[in-house]
């Protein structure tokens, strides 16, 4: 049978564990200290055995008890991790982002680009700081661009770049030239 247990008390449980106190505990989760005790009570009745060895110097686990803190660390680690990504996700759909471009590069490549990024991510406010080479350079070293998009930098100028196109230059003149 499954038993529904909160993460709440098993939050409690884990942390009268850690410290071996329960006043302690109270303290840091910010609870009375029979609040506290109530909410190990019902823990150990509802799962029908006892957690703690209580004395009036010492709280240590019983095996029961030591069993279900290793479970309960590792559920507990879990779903602070779940939540932690969550909301590094929700993080990444809104915000802003500051893109420093070459000129041709953001009146020609980008506006098809950001479209179809700003209809995928609507909460996201996109920034375009149109500026010459060593401008772009400089956006991002002084972190006010998250980005740029412009020629390859010298290598060893500290940046980090990753080649998205190759460009065709051409000449055009009259046919008489």
């Amino acid at each position: 049978m499954l038993m529904k247990i909160g993460l709440r008390p098993l939050q409690a449980f884990c942390r009268v564990a850690e410290l071996r106190s329960f006043s302690l505990a109270a303290e840091q989760m910010r609870l009375s200290q029979p609040a506290l005790s109530a909410s190990i009570r019902k823990l150990e009745e509802a799962l029908g055995v006892r957690l703690f060895d209580r004395t009036t110097r010492q709280v240590l686990l019983t095996p029961d008890g030591r069993e279900l803190f290793r479970l309960a660390s590792r559920m507990i680690d879990e779903y602070e991790s779940v939540f932690g990504d969550f909301q590094d996700y929700i993080a990444r759909r809104r915000g802003r982002v500051v893109i420093a471009a070459l000129p041709s590069v953001a009146a020609v490549l980008l506006p098809p680009v950001l479209g179809r990024f700003g209809a995928a991510h609507e909460a996201v406010d996109i920034r375009i700081r149109d500026t010459l080479h060593d401008g772009v350079l400089e956006e991002v070293r002084s972190g006010a661009a998250d980005f740029g998009l412009t020629v390859a930098p010298v290598p060893g100028d500290g940046f980090t770049f990753e080649p998205l196109a190759t460009d065709r230059f051409v000449l055009v003149c009259p046919k008489e030239h």
